[in-house]
């Protein structure tokens, strides 16, 4: 369980975010502000997460790019 979520934590949060903002739009006793502020705050720390892993992609393929190709016979 633990391994899903640290493989897919950015789209977990953004569907935690989406239904946080359907919440907001078809409850009407709630502060409909405060809680897209929330969205908001919880899609950019989900676009943060995204740019750290890219970060770390780009990494891998620069050394897999300055390896050398084995000879094939």
């Amino acid at each position: 369980m633990f391994a899903f979520i640290r493989r897919y934590s950015t789209r977990l949060y953004a569907v935690a975010a989406a239904a946080l903002a359907l919440v907001a739009h078809y409850v009407h006793d709630l502060p409909q502000g405060l809680i897209l502020a929330v969205v908001a705050a919880v899609l950019g720390y989900g676009v943060d997460r995204v740019t750290v892993s890219k970060d770390d992609h780009n990494q891998a393929v620069r050394e897999a790019l300055n390896t050398p190709v084995p000879e094939q016979d």
